[in-house]
C-alpha cells in the first residue's frame, strides 16, 4: 500500500463518515505493513484517532511497534479520542521496550514545556504500574515532577 492510499484510508476513519466507510477503511488498514504503522495517527485528523487506535490494537504487537510513539503522543490530552485504547495497547507492550519510548517522550514533553503531556504520561505510568525504578534514566523520570497533575 502506497503512502497516498494509506492517508486516504486514514481520512476515511473519520467518525463523522458512514459506518460502512469507516469499517471498510479499518478492514483495509489492518493489512498495513509494519513499517507504515506510524502513519495511522495523523496529528491534524483528530476525528480519526479513535478508529486508528482500534486498527493499531487489532494489528497487535510487534507489527504495530512503529505506532507506539504516536500512542504516547496521544497522552498529551487524556480527553482526546483514542486515549483509552492507547492505554490498553501500551500496557500490553513489554516494559523494557516501552520505557525507552516513554523516556524519549518525557524528555521531549519537558523540553517543550508541555506539562499537561507530562501529566498524561505520569497518569499512564500509575495505571500501568510502572515506577521510577523501571526507568533506565532516573533523571528523565524526575521531569514528571513538572506535570500539571
Amino acid at each position: 500500500m502506497e503512502y497516498k492510499d494509506i492517508i486516504e484510508l486514514v481520512n476515511q476513519l473519520d467518525w463523522s463518515l458512514s459506518e460502512n466507510i469507516q469499517n471498510h477503511a479499518k478492514t483495509e488498514l489492518i493489512n498495513i505493513s509494519p513499517e507504515n504503522c506510524d502513519l495511522l495517527i495523523q496529528p491534524m485528523l483528530k476525528n480519526t484517532w479513535h478508529n486508528a487506535t482500534l486498527v493499531i490494537k487489532t494489528i497487535g504487537y510487534p507489527n504495530n511497534k512503529k505506532s507506539l510513539s504516536s500512542l504516547i503522543w496521544l497522552l498529551q490530552d487524556l480527553n482526546w479520542p483514542g486515549v483509552s485504547n492507547a492505554f490498553d495497547i501500551l500496557k500490553s507492550v513489554n516494559k523494557d521496550i516501552l520505557i525507552t519510548l516513554l523516556e524519549s517522550s518525557i524528555k521531549r514533553a519537558y523540553l517543550e514545556s508541555d506539562y499537561m503531556w507530562l501529566g498524561g504520561i505520569k497518569y499512564f505510568l500509575m495505571d500501568a504500574q510502572i515506577c521510577r525504578n523501571d526507568f533506565k534514566n532516573l533523571d528523565i523520570y524526575d521531569f514528571l515532577d513538572y506535570s500539571d497533575f
